[in-house]
């Protein structure tokens, strides 16, 4: 009989994902999805400013418009994630893998603690990338499952779940990538 090694709480990505698609789909059941948020509505003043040229600001750090792009950002996540306690997990995964994205990669600590802010992210390579990843989730029909691969696969492809960059004890997600 193999012995078991995996610490609680720790999955293997497989069974993460596997995990993540259920609570999704499960989710996905009973939230309705409002199509077409992008398609000319009206969204009040939290319109998204579509003629703003991040390319003039190269790469700079920027407070108004980095509060602007992350709390319009949030309040669509907020919009069309499913609410209620029973979708807090699934909640949770999507936005600590947001917050990886939008920290380069930095992961909590032990004590759960980043060291690192968000929501004033450079506006070019991360806070830009992850508003057009919410709107492009959005228009693709909202499932959560989809938000949470797009940000994983944007933060593998930075480097972002290397082992040199977790933390030993990381709080990020209780899941062991290799």
């Amino acid at each position: 009989m193999e012995k078991n090694t995996k610490k609680s709480g720790e999955l293997s990505e497989e069974e993460f994902l596997a995990d993540m698609k259920k609570l999704s789909d499960r989710a996905k059941e009973v939230t309705g999805v409002q199509t077409g948020l992008f398609d000319g509505a009206d969204l009040g003043e939290e319109d998204l400013d579509t003629s703003f040229d991040i390319a003039n600001l190269n790469d700079t750090a920027d407070p108004d418009a980095s509060h602007k792009l992350y709390y319009t950002m949030m309040a669509v996540l907020r919009r069309h994630l499913p609410s209620g306690k029973e979708n807090e997990k699934l909640r949770r995964y999507i936005y600590d893998e947001k917050s990886l994205f939008l920290n380069r990669g930095k992961a909590k600590d032990e004590k759960g603690v980043r060291g690192s802010d968000e929501r004033m992210a450079y506006l070019g390579n991360f806070l830009n990338v992850a508003l057009n990843t919410v709107q492009r989730w959005v228009e693709q029909g909202a499932v959560p499952y989809d938000l949470y691969m797009a940000f994983n696969t944007l933060n593998r492809e930075r480097g972002y779940h290397s082992t040199e960059n977790q933390k030993e004890g990381s709080t990020e997600v209780e899941a062991n990538f290799e």
